[in-house]
């Protein structure tokens, strides 16, 4: 199974299990003894209170040892009460045991009994619920992530079809990448997939930059700003990031296609189509990627196209995409393998994943309940604030109070971002006559002595207090309360390849460079510093961008 996935559904039985656990121990004592149910545990010669907890400990570690926090590809509620009736087997002979060898003749076998009965069927009901809960909130799209398959044959289609199978994965399919045979042979004379750059202007990244350090990954690139001879895009782009409201239909043709099936309307009916959309072929791989909300990126081809793979890889770990290749199957690609990649189980088929930005699960889950916690406390600790903000601003600049902007999130995610309004109603039409004096250089746009900010929006600037409102982004899950700062849209369009990846990290409030480098006027200086904070990203350097936020916003840098 994908490790990633499935952490939140088993830390979440796992603590279910332990909370129903201690929760049933108090309640059968009490139903067996009564109210004194405490003076009659300290009477059989033990406190109850660490006697629950260990019991909660015990039922815990044994559920693990039998294996049933590793989700299996196919899971049934009646091979999940089987397992539980083996825990429950398997902890009554160790409780007996140790009553056994502490001599405790007191400890009522009723109560043990009603126990280890309740606590089976207390067990699979909070299992089914977990799981019903995880399908319903994962098919109503919360927390989705988008998978793009590249290879449009057999191998394709099986691995989507597992996918679209495990609902509470959250994982969904946007679509397919074709890979001609053309693109193969190319990829195996040149070492690179010829991939097919749109100009900046047409809002997507421009040149990649190797003068910063950022790899190419054996990408050959053709640039349509300086290559009139490169391909034009298809005229209808899909679905951008901006509007998810559908694929684009698969009625594209693309003829040349030894390897996986021709997507031509007029094809024979022999011939197999993909269920799914095809969003173009390989070498449009990074429109693909720039134009769609993409989270993960599945290589399915034959062994006949290994080519591809590997420049295909390196431009997703360029821009932060995980990686996942199916080894097994006809054809298959057996033990190929790619430095970093490490082999996962996925409902039975091997898989290489390549994991390209923070992967400690667990680590990130409690970063996301800090989120939550801080949030809500923020957000009530400092209503008071918020309303002397609201009442000023509406009382010295007039309506609106709340300034929304949409921004770029995680992976190219569109959300709207809450601010206290600091600049005139009209500043946004205002913006292309001030762009000639940005003291920015790159891909963001700064003016120390903006004309369009107010008297009262040039001192909440200078406090950061009109970014207090992002505590309602960071509760919805749009934003952390740590991370790089979300980009405008238009800021997005003109990225660099290696740019993109500060887009791997869900935005925060406050980051790295604003604590480190807020005065510098080098856009490429705030990306580097935002990849090291992706890279060496931990709970510890979380808390230390935090404190030093502190005194930047009393000292108004």
């Amino acid at each position: 199974m994908i490790r990633r996935h499935t952490t939140t559904l088993r830390l979440a039985l796992m603590a279910a299990d332990a909370a129903s656990a201690g929760v049933l121990f108090v309640l059968v004592s009490i139903a067996r003894f009564g109210e004194r149910w405490q003076v009659a545990w300290r009477e059989a010669g033990v406190d109850p209170v660490p006697l629950a907890a260990g019991y909660a400990a015990l039922y815990t570690a044994v559920l693990w040892a039998l294996g049933l926090y590793r989700l299996r590809a196919r899971w049934s509620w009646r091979s999940d009460a089987i397992d539980v009736a083996r825990a429950i087997l398997l902890v009554a002979v160790v409780a007996f045991t140790a009553l056994f060898w502490l001599r405790l003749p007191d400890v009522s076998r009723l109560f043990l009994l009603g126990l280890f009965a309740g606590q089976g069927a207390v067990t699979l009901a909070s299992r089914l619920t977990l799981r019903a809960f995880f399908r319903w909130i994962r098919s109503r799209g919360y927390n989705s992530r988008f998978v793009l398959i590249v290879g449009t044959g057999p191998e394709a289609e099986r691995f989507a079809n597992r996918i679209e199978a495990r609902p509470e994965l959250g994982l969904r399919v946007i679509g397919h990448v074709l890979v001609p045979a053309a693109a193969v042979e190319r990829a195996a004379a040149t070492g690179g997939v010829a991939v097919e750059r749109a100009a900046a202007t047409g809002g997507v990244a421009g040149d990649v930059a190797p003068e910063r350090g950022a790899p190419t990954g054996g990408v050959a690139v053709a640039n349509r700003a300086t290559d009139p001879n490169a391909a034009d895009p298809p005229t209808d782009p899909g679905p951008s990031q901006a509007s998810m409201n559908g694929p684009r239909p698969a009625t594209m043709t693309l003829r040349d296609t030894a390897v996986g099936p021709v997507v031509d309307p007029a094809a024979p009916a022999t011939v197999p189509q993909p269920r799914r959309p095809i969003l173009g072929d390989v070498e449009e791989i990074e429109r693909v990627l720039h134009e769609h909300v993409v989270d993960e990126v599945a290589i399915c081809v034959p062994a006949g196209a290994w080519p591809i793979i590997e420049p295909v890889a390196r431009l997703c770990e360029e821009e932060g995409k995980i990686v996942r290749i199916p080894l097994a199957g006809p054809g298959g690609l057996g033990g190929f393998t790619l430095p970093g990649g490490r082999v996962e189980d996925f409902d039975g088929t091997p898989l290489l994943s390549l994991v390209y930005g923070p992967d400690r699960i667990v680590s990130l889950a409690l970063k996301r309940a800090v989120d939550v916690a801080l949030a809500l406390v923020g957000l009530v600790v400092l209503a008071p604030v918020f309303l002397g903000i609201a009442l000023l601003l509406r009382l010295r600049e007039g309506p609106p109070v709340i300034f929304r902007q949409t921004r770029v999130g995680l992976h190219g995610r569109p959300f709207t971002l809450f601010k206290f309004r600091t600049m005139c109603p009209d500043a946004e039409a205002r913006l292309p006559e001030l762009l000639e004096q940005n003291e920015i250089e790159g891909q963001a746009f700064k003016l120390s002595n903006d004309p369009r900010l107010t008297p009262t929006g040039r001192w909440l600037r200078r406090t950061s207090l009109d970014e207090l409102p992002q505590l309602w982004n960071v509760l919805r899950g749009e934003m952390s309360l740590v991370g790089p700062r979300p980009p405008l849209p238009r800021e997005v369009a003109a990225y660099d390849v290696w740019h993109r990846r500060r887009l791997s990290m869900k935005p925060g409030i406050t980051g790295l460079w604003q604590v480190s480098a807020r005065l510098d006027d080098e856009f490429d200086r705030w990306v580097a510093l935002d990849l090291a904070y992706i890279d060496r990203w931990s709970l510890w350097l979380d808390l230390k961008i935090m404190l030093r936020t502190i005194p930047a916003m009393l000292q108004g840098r």
